[in-house]
């Protein structure tokens, strides 16, 4: 059993401690856009799983995307994404860059 700040595996792969972000929760490409390249320099996960991706370029849902309730909030975002091309074109370099395994998160019907 690995503690929190200890190295780890999944699915045969080394880590170097078990943090990693879920899908659509943290754009590194987003985030290297608003603060530079020293977002990759200080990058906080020991993976990074990508926002998911379908074959082809997806728009997402028509707003209202949100609904907010006292008891919490529901998003019905509609996984916008660049389609597989534009995934490989121009995330993947980018992401690549990130000096950790990436998961890819995909979506297909």
């Amino acid at each position: 059993m690995s503690t929190l700040a200890g190295p780890t595996t999944l699915c045969g792969i080394e880590l170097a401690h078990p943090i990693i972000n879920a899908s659509g929760t943290f754009d590194a490409i987003a985030a290297r856009r608003a603060f530079g390249d020293g977002v990759l320099e200080r990058f906080p996960f020991s993976a990074y799983v990508s926002k998911t991706i379908t074959p082809e370029p997806r728009a997402g849902n028509p707003p209202p995307r949100l609904w907010e309730e006292a008891a919490g909030l529901v998003n019905s975002i509609g996984l916008p994404n660049k389609g597989l091309a534009g995934f490989l074109e121009s995330d993947l370099p980018v992401l690549a860059a990130l000096g950790v395994p990436l998961i890819v998160s995909v979506m297909a019907t």
